[in-house]
């Protein structure tokens, strides 16, 4: 859709050097270092996922702010997409861990930009919840294929803990019987 046309920053992997991706560039912050100033902790930050709206696609994460047309630096907008996964009851208190936890970056970011931000959550034990199918169609998705992809990670996450289990059960049962119990 439309949303391919702007830069997506994730971090998922490492660069070819082996040093993390970074999903949150520095023109974002608007701010220099002095030499032997220590950069601050939200400085350090990369959140899971970041489009730069208004950014075209390869034009953001290595340019500068005033390598951006004036025009369309007024409407960018930068949206951040966290992943979580947490216990199957506990959605809602994982989502205000990650608002807390990037709340300053946020902040600091909004001093110029426009900034929306949306945890999507996966439960341990495969659960989904309805707050990502709305995380889903912020991000642009129309609710048949947010349905379907929800669909498809229930599925994927019941059977890697399946797969977990399984192999824990095994584990255990081997410890029982080295014990000379069995």
């Amino acid at each position: 859709g439309k949303k391919g046309r702007w830069e997506i920053l994730y971090d998922a992997g490492t660069k070819a050097d082996g040093s993390a991706k970074q999903t949150i560039p520095k023109w974002l912050l608007g701010e220099q270092r002095e030499d032997g100033e220590e950069e601050q902790e939200y400085e350090r930050q990369q959140p899971d996922v970041v489009v730069l709206q208004g950014v075209e696609r390869g034009m953001g994460a290595e340019r500068t702010a005033e390598e951006i047309p004036e025009p369309r630096r007024g409407r960018i907008v930068v949206k951040i997409v966290e992943v979580a996964y947490c216990s199957d009851y506990a959605w809602q208190q994982k989502v205000d861990e990650k608002n807390d936890k990037y709340a300053e970056l946020i902040r600091e970011l909004e001093k110029r930009w426009k900034v929306e931000t949306r945890t999507f959550i996966v439960g341990a034990c495969g659960t989904v919840y309805e707050h990502n199918l709305e995380v889903l169609k912020w991000w642009g998705m129309e609710k048949r294929d947010a349905d379907n992809l929800l669909d498809d990670i229930h599925i994927e996450t019941v059977n890697r803990t399946s797969n977990i289990l399984g192999a824990y059960s095994k584990l255990d049962m081997c410890r029982y019987s080295n014990d000379g119990i069995g």
